[in-house]
């Protein structure tokens, strides 16, 4: 594993999963900031909104800090 590397790609399918503190922190960090922006008070399209392009951010650093690039696999390799 790269010393950058803060996921591993799953052995089957499409994703990844975290394997340092970084990549759980990332995680957790996200699914708490996507939780407490779909609880607020704010008007939903822009919940919604905000909470796609966070998760769009949480998923494009973690294939920036994933081992290997992300693809479907079929548990081969």
């Amino acid at each position: 594993m790269r010393n950058n590397a803060w996921f591993r790609p799953k052995r089957f399918g499409w994703g990844m999963t975290p394997v340092t503190w970084q990549g759980w922190a990332l995680t957790i960090g996200g699914v708490i900031a996507v939780i407490a922006l779909m609880r607020s008070s704010l008007p939903g399209w822009v919940r919604g909104g905000g909470a796609m392009l966070m998760l769009a951010a949480m998923i494009a650093i973690a294939a920036k800090r994933t081992e290997g690039r992300l693809r479907w696999r079929w548990g081969g390799d």
